[in-house]
C-alpha cells in the first residue's frame, strides 16, 4: 500500500513543500551555546499550524527563552509542556521533535530522558558504608543503617571468679553505657546471695539498678567501675554494651 498524505492547494505536506514524492522533515542547528536566536535550514519548509519538524543540536543551548527559525520562517519561541525552555535544556546530539502550533514550537515527548530514583519511604537504596558482621536496622520510616548491634566487637565480656574474702574490681570499658551483669554461687543460703547482690547494687560506682532475679542482675552504667564485694564466693560474668 502506497503512503498517502494530505496534501494542500499549495503543495505543502506537514509543512513540507511536495517535491519529487521527497517529503523531508529533519533540520540540523549549529548556532552558538549562548545565542538564544536558534536557526536552522529545511529547505522547502513553509511554517504553518501543525508543520512539524525533527531539529538536531549539534550545541548545547545556554540561553535562556531560546527561539526557532527554519528556513528563515520566523523566530519562534520554542516551549515544552507549553512553558518557556531554560538554559541547558537543549541538549548536544539529541533530535527534538517539535510541533508548530500556530504560536509556538513545542516539544514533543519528554524533554528529560534521564531517570531520577524516588527517595521516598520504600523506594531508598541500601546505603553506602557497611561492615563485616554489620546489619541493616530501621533509622527513620523507610531508612535503614549499618549497625554493628550483632557484631562481636560490640561488646566486652569480663569473666572471672572470686572468693569470700576477694572483692574485685571489673574496670569500666570506655564508651560503653550498660552492663549486664551474671553471677552464679554453690552456696545453698538464699540470704547470702541476696547480701550478695545488696552490697553489689551499693558498691557499683555511677550505677542503676533497674531489675535482678535468681541469677542474674541488669545494670545500667553510665561510667565507673564494678566493685564485687567480699559477701561470698562466686563466678561471675559482665557484658559491657551500648
Amino acid at each position: 500500500m502506497s503512503k498517502k498524505y494530505l496534501v494542500t492547494q499549495d503543495q505543502t505536506v506537514d509543512g513540507m513543500l511536495l517535491e519529487d514524492n521527497a517529503v523531508i522533515h529533519y533540520a540540523t542547528c549549529s548556532t552558538a551555546a549562548a545565542t538564544a536566536a536558534k536557526t536552522a535550514a529545511l529547505s522547502g519548509f513553509k511554517l504553518g499550524t501543525g508543520a512539524w519538524t525533527a531539529v538536531k543540536f549539534t550545541v548545547t543551548n545556554t540561553a535562556a527563552n531560546p527561539t526557532l527559525n527554519i528556513n528563515g520562517t520566523g523566530a519562534k519561541t520554542v516551549r515544552y509542556r507549553n512553558a518557556a525552555v531554560s538554559a541547558g535544556a537543549l541538549a548536544a546530539n539529541r533530535i527534538y521533535l517539535m510541533v508548530y502550533d500556530g504560536t509556538y514550537w513545542q516539544i514533543v515527548g519528554d524533554l528529560d530522558t534521564s531517570y531520577t530514583h524516588p527517595t521516598t519511604a520504600g523506594n531508598k537504596h541500601i546505603p553506602s558504608g557497611g561492615a563485616a558482621n554489620q546489619i541493616l536496622t530501621y533509622s527513620a520510616s523507610g531508612t535503614a543503617a549499618w549497625s554493628g548491634i550483632c557484631n562481636a566487637a560490640a561488646v566486652d565480656v569480663v569473666t572471672g571468679y572470686k572468693n569470700s574474702a576477694d572483692h574485685p574490681t571489673v574496670a569500666y570499658k570506655t564508651g560503653r553505657t550498660k552492663a549486664l551483669v551474671m553471677v552464679w554461687t554453690e552456696s545453698t543460703s538464699s540470704s547470702a546471695y541476696s547480701n550478695f547482690l545488696s552490697h553489689l547494687f551499693t558498691q557499683m560506682s555511677s550505677s542503676t539498678n533497674t531489675s535482678y532475679s535468681s541469677n542474674f542482675c541488669f545494670l545500667g552504667v553510665t561510667n565507673g567501675n564494678i566493685l564485687f564485694p567480699s559477701a561470698t564466693a562466686v563466678n561471675y560474668m559482665v557484658i559491657w554494651f551500648n
